[in-house]
């Protein structure tokens, strides 16, 4: 349901349409008149200063075309009347240097052209100084750039007549990226990656390997003399072939140690057509080949790795959000063998999408970054790293990387005296995410679907493998009497895969198959990843190349109740620092993450943050443990909670601040409860004493370098442990308390010792201290919406349940208060290009709040545009650790127990919090498939987690050598409760998948429609449905034939018959009891569509009607809220302790 704003989201200004006047903005530009020397009376006499500038200017570049004027007196103070005229080269989009309630000028821009006209003008240039150094061709869907010293790509270009500017590649030069101390981008000389360049070992027969590369010292100067490169044109200008000798060297690091045993010659070819492979292996389009030569005579070379760099444009570092919006991508790798292909999307999320495709006979087979000075990019916290898709890794894999599990089995190629082989890559372009899959058939690729997700629980009984088959590997003559491709499972004992069956055909697709894939995670052992290789037309008749193969990754996890209640069960138990426990800091009565490898909590971590119970690592384990308790209560954890809040988090009466981690006077929220001081470093002190017998390592390292050698991750003094301007530690303190009013309000009997008032005045409280404690981390300076407050938080959609309920609970004052405080703030975010705006260039971890505070206000566009940016790096591959896996790669070395630098994070935080919005949209949209698919990896990924003990990691490692889970939970809890917030049973039909439940099983309650699920036709033609949650919680259901998602509090739900036909739909759903003692159960109803999150209810208006029944004796009673919001909520008494059963129809509109 929209909120109405009570304050206005844009505030109004006194000036011109043509002004473009926006209050509390400082636009950036080229100063042109300064303003401490001009001041006017109003904003309308600083844009019409402005314009008689520009009329009277010399140049074009020196007119004015944006104003800034300090409007408001009580914040300008003596500037107030300054008129700052300005020239940006783009004033339909000019950048702004902050924005904000506290920013006290009002700008606007002056266009003497349509908007259209200056970014297209401006993407024309851009595009100019891209293409000079190249050699600039035409292919089939892209321009192509060429160096033209190496040939190799430095530019793929989409024709689009909007945005010739953008290129997929990092580009060869960039004077638009500011590097500092006066640098650009500039990567021509040599140590840089590019696109065609490779890396490859090689040993000769009896003698040592040989590491080899084009990228060493002298390669560009050796290029150009060498002039190796051809272009042969063809008979169109889409037609032409570009071929070199690529010069491979052996290589120490970098530097030149003598040919290689191997020769490498690259062809780019293009081809005019369609891209659709016929089966023939020539397709139009661009092609990129190596053929790789062993030119001796008479010795046979091991090729046991072959690389070719991936080198697209993720670099965010000296750019803005603006720039990394318009010019950056992400690349995400389907290590799927012959059925692999490497995505690149646009940061925008919007298309096109580039694929890079193998060719036949090639197979993508490991990603390996490129580590320990091999490319010369520098790497910051803003560039991930570069990569390399290795197509044999078998060299690897019994060197660095022996102690891993591979994605892949290894491979290597023995080319004999004088032999070559040939590997090639397509490149191909798909209009749009959801197109994805459509193109990979158009071009001839297999399509794999884990449904619903690739991460199975091991009680899960229609989890399915649907293969889809393009043409191109069914021949017309065998497509009646297909034979079942071959599936091999490693381990063999983790599932069964049972018979295939044919499923519903989709546009472009020969032949549809629907094989089940049932978990044996009963076994000992059994549970975990899992790799299912399938092989295509073994005969190999179909094409050139032989057989394809295609590799599909899945995790067999326990069963996801089981999960969560271990992860509780440990939390509460072996994390958990009783009360009275001797400890300096009085962190006595918390939980703390776990670290796996000492079998141990982290109670005396060197980064004090993750050890002093604030910060998303110190915090994550309380949050986790709070958010569990609301869906799976358990009672024993709700009293160690009660503590935590009592003794450890809140100071309450206590006269000394410094042993809480929240103050009770202005609910401030600390860094850290854990820090260091000038007595704990003297050993022989009483302090000493005391820090050394609680945490001797911590006391070992602060002691070798306080006070002035500390990292700023480390041994915090005191003072600065209490500094309260890190707004990102609210949420999970407002998140503890909102659980435990939860419990306490909508249970019954009542859980918790304390009143729900107290409770839920606490999560008010908190939430406002946000906006008057949080603040600035370089000037200290807090309150009023400065610094950190103004961008979205992690977790910060726990704000939106603290409003709903306030709301619910006629708390009128406080539900203002709050609301007010997040307008000010979406203020903010609405004055950006982009509103999922971070204090860095970028980030993927703001966009969940965001995203939620934009549904909640009726900001549909801005909620679509942020979650498009979710999910240009969540992919929907077939994959477990890529399928939804947000883009984090600095993570272990601020929170993790093995630090290396920018690592991929594999389903960190990011990941679930990113779900929250991908499932509010797909509420909205329940007829998209390809959301829901993406929903439920973004979601389940977090399970993959959790290990057999209970004990949690922050992540799994992304690099080759490790491929494992970190040993620290850290963070891990800020995950659970972006898992938590969606966990459920979702029931869909599309055209897509047909019948998909996410987070459930799904059978058909009459034998003979059961094949027919997956058909997209069965959305009309099924009867009658058993729907048997299998999520972790057992609190929400969907069900899209009736348009309802439905929400528990006191009980869960235990099974559902869904009966189609005849209408209306009816669902027969079976609750059960939260605890033995639960007597009563809260039924929340939400409409889905248009009306996702407002009330379902049988009153007349409601957004869907309908029909409740309960037989006794169960029954209803009243509820004691006195506002219905965000949900119609009934009270149900249970009446047994088996539990109720519930008739939920849909009534027909009159």
């Amino acid at each position: 349901m929209p909120l109405t704003p009570s304050l206005p989201l844009e505030f109004a200004v006194d000036a011109p349409e043509q002004c473009h006047a926006r209050a509390h903005t400082e636009l950036e530009g080229g100063v042109v008149r300064w303003g401490s020397n001009h001041k006017v009376a109003s904003v309308a006499e600083c844009c019409e200063a402005c314009s008689k500038q520009a009329q009277s200017a010399k140049s074009e570049r020196e007119a004015c075309n944006v104003w800034v004027f300090c409007a408001d007196a009580a914040l300008c103070g003596d500037k107030v009347g300054q008129c700052w005229l300005k020239h940006a080269a783009d004033p339909s989009e000019p950048i702004s240097r902050g924005g904000g309630v506290k920013t006290p000028w009002t700008s606007g821009a002056l266009l003497s052209q349509p908007a259209e006209h200056y970014k297209v003008g401006r993407r024309l240039q851009r595009a100019a100084r891209q293409q000079e150094p190249l050699t600039v061709l035409t292919s089939p869907e892209m321009m192509v750039g060429l160096r033209n010293e190496t040939g190799t790509i430095e530019l793929l270009t989409p024709h689009s007549e909007t945005q010739p500017h953008f290129s997929f590649p990092l580009p060869l030069t960039d004077a638009e990226v500011h590097l500092g101390n006066g640098q650009v981008l500039d990567r021509t000389p040599d140590g840089f990656h590019h696109l065609g360049d490779l890396t490859l070992r090689a040993t000769p027969r009896g003698q040592a390997e040989s590491l080899c590369s084009t990228v060493v010292d002298g390669q560009v100067a050796a290029a150009a003399k060498a002039k190796a490169g051809k272009l042969t044109p063809g008979a169109t200008p889409m037609d032409w072939s570009h071929s070199v000798d690529v010069g491979l060297q052996r290589t120490p690091g970098r530097r030149r140690a003598g040919d290689c045993p191997l020769q490498v010659t690259r062809t780019l070819t293009s081809r005019r057509g369609a891209v659709e492979d016929d089966g023939t292996g020539r397709s139009g389009g661009l092609e990129l080949w190596f053929k790789v030569h062993n030119p001796s005579t008479t010795t046979e070379v091991t090729l046991g790795a072959l690389g070719i760099s991936m080198p697209f444009d993720q670099d965010f570092v000296g750019r803005t959000l603006v720039q990394v919006a318009h010019q950056c991508s992400f690349v995400e790798p389907f290590l799927g063998m012959g059925g692999g292909y490497v995505q690149v999307t646009r940061a925008t999320g919007g298309g096109p999408v580039l694929l890079l495709l193998p060719a036949a006979g090639t197979e993508f087979e490991a990603w390996r970054p490129l580590r320990n000075g091999e490319d010369a990019m520098r790497l910051d916290f803003m560039y991930e790293m570069s990569y390399e898709l290795l197509l044999h890794s078998d060299a690897y894999a019994k060197g660095e990387w022996r102690h891993a599990q591979p994605w892949n089995a290894p491979t290597s190629r023995v080319l004999p005296p004088g032999a070559s082989a040939e590997y090639g890559l397509r490149f191909v372009l798909a209009p749009s995410l959801e197109l994805v899959e459509a193109t990979l058939l158009r071009a001839g690729m297999p399509v794999a679907q884990p449904l619903p997700s690739p991460v199975i629980g091991g009680d899960m009984i229609s989890a399915a493998l649907v293969l889809t088959l393009p043409r191109a590997l069914v021949p017309t003559q065998t497509q009646q009497q297909l034979t079942a491709p071959t599936i091999r499972v490693e381990p063999s004992g983790a599932l069964t895969v049972g018979p295939c069956a044919t499923a519903g055909l989709i546009e472009g697709a020969a032949v549809r198959l629907r094989c089940p894939l049932l978990p044996q995670a009963s076994r000992k052992g059994a549970a975990g990843r899992v790799r299912l290789t399938i092989e295509f037309a073994p005969d190999g008749t179909y094409r050139p190349g032989g057989p394809l193969r295609m590799s599909v990754h899945v995790f067999v996890s326990a069963p996801a109740r089981e999960l969560v209640r271990l992860h509780g069960e440990h939390g509460a138990t072996k994390a958990w620092l009783p009360v009275g426990t001797p400890d300096p800091w009085h962190r006595d009565g918390a939980f703390f993450g776990w670290d796996a490898a000492a079998n141990a909590p982290v109670t005396q971590e060197r980064r004090v943050y993750m050890s002093g119970l604030s910060d998303e690592a110190g915090a994550g384990a309380q949050l986790a443990i709070a958010v569990k308790q609301v869906g799976a209560p358990d009672l024993v954890q709700i009293g160690r909670l009660e503590e935590f809040v009592n003794h450890t988090l809140f100071q309450g009466s206590h006269p000394d601040r410094g042993r809480f981690l929240q103050s009770s006077s202005d609910y401030s929220v600390r860094l850290s409860l854990l820090y260091w001081t000038d007595a704990m470093n003297d050993a022989s002190s009483e302090a000493g004493k005391a820090a050394t017998a609680a945490a001797p390592e911590l006391a070992n390292v602060c002691r070798s370098c306080w006070p002035k050698r500390c990292s700023w991750m480390d041994c915090w003094s005191e003072e600065h442990s209490l500094e309260s301007w890190r707004a990102y530690n609210y949420p999970h303190v407002t998140a503890v308390y909102w659980s435990l009013y939860r419990v306490a309000r909508w249970h019954t009997p009542q859980l918790t010792r304390r009143d729900w008032r107290w409770y839920l005045r606490q999560a008010h409280s908190t939430s406002m201290a946000l906006w008057t404690c949080g603040g600035d981390p370089w000037t200290k300076k807090v309150g009023g919406g400065i610094g950190t407050t103004q961008w979205g938080l992690m977790v910060g959609s726990i704000f939106e349940l603290v409003l709903t309920d306030l709301q619910r609970e006629g708390w009128h004052e406080e539900a203002r208060e709050l609301q007010q405080t997040v307008e000010k703030r979406m203020a903010v975010w609405l004055k950006m290009p982009f509103p999922y705006g971070s204090e860095f260039a970028w980030d993927s971890t703001g966009h969940e709040e965001i995203a939620t505070w934009m549904l909640r206000f009726g900001k549909l566009t801005e909620a679509r545009q942020t979650l498009d940016a979710v999910t240009a790096y969540v992919s929907a591959s077939p994959h477990w650790a890529y399928c939804g896996s947000a883009r984090r790669w600095w993570d272990f070395t601020i929170n993790g127990a093995t630090m290396r630098g920018n690592e991929r994070v594999m389903h960190h935080y990011a990941a679930a919090l990113n779900s929250i919005p991908i499932f509010d949209h797909a509420l909205r949209h329940p007829d998209d498939a390809w959301l829901w698919r993406l929903a439920a990896c973004a979601n389940g990924g977090t399970l993959t987690n959790i290990r057999p003990d209970g004990s949690a990691s922050m992540g799994w490692h992304g690099d080759p050598d490790l491929l494992s889970r970190d040993a620290y939970s850290a963070d891990f809890g800020v995950g659970f409760y972006g898992h938590w917030k969606h966990a459920g049973s979702y029931l869909s039909c599309t055209s897509a998948v047909g019948w998909l439940c996410v987070g459930c099983d799904l059978a058909s309650a009459r034998p003979n429609e059961a094949l027919t699920l997956a058909n997209g036709s069965a959305c009309t033609t099924a009867t009658e449905l058993r729907i048997t949650p299998r999520d972790g919680f057992r609190r929400k259901l969907y069900l899209a034939p009736l348009g309802l998602l439905m929400q528990l509090d006191g009980a869960t739900f235990d099974g559902v018959v869904l009966t189609l036909q005849p209408s209306p739909s009816t669902a027969v759903v079976r609750l059960k009891p939260a605890l033995a003692s639960s007597t009563h159960t809260y039924l929340t109803l939400l409409a889905d569509g248009d009306g996702a999150a407002s009330a379902a209810s049988g009153a007349d208006g409601g957004a869907r009607r309908v029909r409740l029944r309960c037989s006794a004796p169960c029954g209803f009673e009243p509820t004691p809220f006195p506002a219905s919001v965000n949900g119609y909520v009934y009270r149900v008494r249970l009446g047994s302790s088996e539990g109720a059963t519930l008739e939920v129809s849909a009534v027909p509109k009159a």
